[in-house]
């Protein structure tokens, strides 16, 4: 695994983010990192938190300086080893771990309609998904007409810390719908509690609900839309209350051509 992180001229190199309650970690691999949409790896930064590793969604990759490849990953600090990462000093490079990957990925490309649901930090664990099948899309290697993510937050602070990648996806004229659920502390100025706002310059496919999720409504409604696009597939990345709700909505279809998967880690 080592191999990974350490070339003959360079090492592994975190880069460390505040991004308002929240946490940004750019990590620049010396040798290319292989994983898929749904896995998961371990991140080891031995200058703030020794002997300690956690397990992180890879939220987004692009190529830095020389073609080298940079993962980033969005964290919410809580205790132990990311309530560490608000010590970091801005502007410098620790060096880093990343051992991995783990977990299953689930081929989206053999489903007509792909629902994604995420809660607060389950962003992460949901955007590896949504970029993997527009490239799919865009190389017509995907069965998929149908693309929703359904995404609830406490705080509208949260589409802040991914709004760059959200801003990427729609900007590829893909017909990906994007709806987010708001709970409170708005900061949009046009922000009203029950209001629903859609965005965007030609599509208007990001609406921002200023009200909680409701997901069986939002399940019942998928399965009246899905006609003949085929097979279904429902991804969850959400809180163990949402995963419940959703379970219990889907479960009377559930191998009718319809799949219920909740991803191998969701950041709780």
């Amino acid at each position: 695994m080592l191999l990974t992180n350490i070339s003959t001229d360079s090492i592994s190199t975190a880069n460390i983010h505040q991004i308002g309650h929240g946490v940004e970690i750019q990590v620049s691999m010396p040798r290319p990192l292989k994983y898929r949409a749904g896995q998961f790896v371990f991140l080891s930064i031995p200058r703030l938190a020794a002997f300690q590793s956690h397990p992180f969604q890879i939220a987004w990759e692009y190529l830095g300086e020389g073609g080298c490849q940079v993962i980033v990953f969005v964290v919410q600090p809580r205790h132990g080893f990311t309530s560490r990462l608000r010590l970091a000093a801005p502007m410098r490079d620790y060096a880093a771990l990343v051992e991995g990957p783990y977990g299953r990925s689930i081929a989206t490309e053999q489903y007509g309609t792909v629902l994604l649901f995420a809660t607060g930090i389950g962003i992460a664990g949901q955007l590896p998904y949504m970029k993997e099948q527009l490239h799919l899309y865009r190389e017509w290697r995907t069965q998929t007409r149908r693309h929703v993510l359904f995404w609830e937050m406490d705080a509208e602070e949260y589409r802040y810390w991914v709004n760059e990648w959200i801003n990427e996806i729609l900007s590829w004229n893909i017909a990906y719908e994007i709806h987010l659920y708001i709970r409170g502390h708005f900061l949009t100025e046009d922000a009203e509690a029950g209001v629903s706002v859609k965005k965007g310059e030609k599509l208007l496919r990001l609406t921002l609900n200023y009200f909680p999720m409701e997901p069986e409504n939002l399940i019942r409604s998928e399965i009246q839309k899905r006609g003949d696009r085929g097979r279904m597939l429902v991804s969850l990345c959400t809180d163990s209350s949402t995963s419940r709700v959703v379970s219990k909505a889907i479960a009377p279809i559930i191998g009718k051509d319809v799949d219920l998967v909740e991803l191998d880690f969701c950041p709780w």
